[in-house]
């Protein structure tokens, strides 16, 4: 029979020793520091995606407007900076002709500056000149 305090209570085990609660709390701020980084490295991937698919907005518009521009674009490279989305993009244009005289290939390289870890997007589109 377990022993019992002078209100009639039994004495024993209530509750949990100092180290069991500390190991608890050690658990818990290991699993909180590895969501914590998980939710850092989501942030830092959607904003590459974003970042992404800006630039291949970008690309497309600029491919749109050479494909439509009268006259056609002149043959060889061309580049520049422009500000869309809020954000500078620095471009390329290749316009090279296809073996038919007439047809011309044209390629839009974009790439965002201030994001150096971006491999550039590249678009194409062939057009009569």
């Amino acid at each position: 029979m377990r022993p019992t305090s002078a209100t009639g209570r039994r004495l024993g085990r209530n509750g949990f020793s100092l180290v069991e609660v500390m190991v608890a709390l050690a658990i818990f701020a290991l699993s909180a520091a590895a969501l914590v980084q998980l939710e850092r490295v989501s942030v830092r991937s959607a904003a590459a995606v974003e970042t992404a698919l800006l630039g291949r907005i970008v690309a497309t518009n600029l491919l749109a407007e050479a494909l439509t521009d009268v006259p056609a674009p002149a043959f060889g490279q061309s580049r520049g900076i422009i500000a869309m989305g809020g954000r500078l993009w620095r471009w390329q244009r290749a316009v090279v002709p296809l073996g038919e005289p007439r047809l011309l290939r044209i390629e839009v390289a974009v790439s965002a500056p201030t994001t150096p870890k971006m491999r550039s997007v590249t678009v194409r589109g062939v057009r009569l000149s």
